[in-house]
């Protein structure tokens, strides 16, 4: 085998290397990029919704989204108030200090249920049946973890 023959199969082989990393590089789906839907485009199937329907959910998602980040901020709020008792010689006891971020939780998942309430207000006496469905399935749907990118 001459040299000329070698170095035309090593170029090519790494040409061909170099177009399969270019395209797993630029050409896959992007990840980290604006915010996915979550659920919301799954429960639109499901449910079969209208577009009136699919508006009037959007409205809700909105709503739900604004008063949730309310929520979650006095949380935090909370739990910092709580921890921040550990630098005090004489915590308060855990009960009591408890009971301000517990309450703030119990709002949240109140909250939650509300709205799944909503949804279910906008369904037509057709899609019931569906939304019945899918209340079993809402754990599962709303705990997805986001697939962790390999390092």
């Amino acid at each position: 085998m001459n040299r000329s023959l070698l170095f035309s199969i090593l170029i090519v082989v790494l040409l061909i290397s170099n177009i399969l990393l270019a395209l797993k590089i630029f050409g896959g789906p992007r990840h980290g990029g604006p915010r996915e839907e979550g659920p919301r485009n799954e429960i639109i199937e499901r449910l079969n919704f209208s577009k009136d329907q699919i508006e009037s959910y959007d409205a809700l998602i909105t709503e739900h989204r604004s008063e949730v980040q309310e929520l979650e901020g006095q949380l935090q709020e909370q739990k910092k108030r709580w921890l921040n008792n550990l630098k005090k010689a004489d915590p308060l006891p855990i009960d009591s200090a408890l009971d301000s971020v517990l309450a703030v939780q119990r709002k949240i998942e109140i909250l939650h249920f509300e709205h799944f309430a909503q949804i279910r207000k906008i369904c037509t006496s057709d899609q019931i049946h569906s939304f019945d469905l899918l209340v079993d399935d809402l754990s599962k749907l709303f705990n997805k973890k986001p697939k962790r990118k390999k390092p």
